[in-house]
């Protein structure tokens, strides 16, 4: 039997909890309807149901609405204009009566699948609340603890909820401890996780908060980045430029013998970090983007690809190790980039085949 002193108690003992009245208000109201619906009529989901819970009175007050009809169709939903006459004074047909149902009429049975059925609708009720929460952190930096490490993932303890920072979205072979406390990047909210919040550390924006939290003329936008791309735990390359003539952006960054940039890294498993000068004219740009690699030349193509020409010694610099460098150039400048050695031109420029920023 359903139990009207329970659901208060039960109402109040969850707001102790944390858990919002109304969240769980809702989540009864909801419960009840659901019951409502399966016991009196199959299911059948144009029943209306209506439930009022009054928390100051302790009472609980569930109807059965009814429109009056002149001929009766389906008894659940409809009732005659004689039969109204009994819960209205003067019924007329397109009025709704309200049959009330008394909690005691509900069986144990029905108390069981309430009982489930609340269960599952304060957990989607407050999981929505949550979301609703987050949805406002999106591109953002959140703090959290390790709660748990498992071998293809670790659970991070956000404050309201705990939510899975999977091996692919760590920076490169990072390791946690338990109680740690972690930096992480909000990147979305919805129903792709079981938390239905999706974090990262290896994403191009948790780089980027870090430069706006560690450097100044960032924060304030003298400093303006204008790209970053990433392979997490091995390199990255941020682009940046600037407005204000008597500013070095990429110095800016930098700081004084590495000490900005060295924080950074710090934070993110001692990952590599070029920071190199956004051009609009593409040739430069494409030199900067192979950065720390020395760029003699570059060779737009009319298709829109690249050569860029280095000396023997630094060949292996602009590939990179297992090509990493080379590839984020290819991302950050948005072209292809063929790379030559200026040894291996000379038979070129024998030819007239002059090679040059352009």
């Amino acid at each position: 039997m359903l139990n009207t002193k329970q659901f208060i108690e039960a109402i109040e003992a969850l707001e102790q909890q944390g858990i919002n009245r109304e969240i769980t208000i809702q989540a009864l109201k909801e419960a009840f309807e659901t019951i409502v619906k399966k016991k009196h009529i199959d299911g059948l989901p144009d029943l209306m149901v209506k439930v009022d819970i009054l928390m100051d009175e302790g009472r609980i007050d569930i109807y059965n609405i009814k429109n009056v009809v002149e001929d009766v169709q389906d008894d659940a939903l409809e009732i005659s204009v004689e039969d109204a006459k009994e819960y209205l004074k003067d019924p007329k047909v397109g009025d709704q009566v309200f049959i009330k149902l008394e909690l005691e009429d509900f069986s144990k049975q029905d108390a069981m699948k309430f009982k489930s059925i609340l269960k599952q609708k304060i957990k989607e009720a407050e999981k929505s609340a949550i979301l609703a929460m987050y949805s406002d952190k999106i591109n953002e930096l959140i703090t959290g603890y390790v709660e748990k490490i498992e071998p293809k993932y670790t659970l991070v303890n956000l404050g309201r909820t705990s939510v899975v920072l999977h091996d692919k979205e760590k920076i490169g072979d990072e390791k946690f401890d338990i109680g740690q406390s972690i930096k992480v990047y909000l990147l979305g909210v919805g129903s792709s996780s079981e938390s239905g919040i999706v974090i990262s550390r290896a994403c191009p924006g948790f780089l980027k908060r870090l430069f706006e939290e560690e450097i100044h003329d960032v924060y304030d936008g003298t400093v303006i980045i204008k790209d970053i791309v990433r392979e997490a735990g091995e390199r990255a390359k941020v682009a940046v430029t600037t407005n204000d003539i008597n500013v070095d952006p990429v110095g800016a960054c930098i700081g004084q013998g590495g000490s900005k940039i060295q924080k950074i890294c710090n934070q993110i498993n001692k990952e590599k970090i070029d920071v190199v000068q956004f051009h609009n004219h593409k040739g430069l740009y494409v030199a900067e983007c192979l950065k720390p690699a020395n760029v003699i030349g570059v060779k737009m193509n009319e298709n829109g690809s690249a050569i860029a020409i280095v000396k023997d010694g630094d060949l292996r610099v602009a590939i990179g190790r297992r090509g990493v460098n080379s590839r984020l150039a290819v991302k950050l400048a948005g072209c292809k980039i063929d790379i030559d050695v200026i040894l291996i031109l000379k038979k070129k420029v024998l030819q007239n085949k002059k090679i040059f920023l352009s």
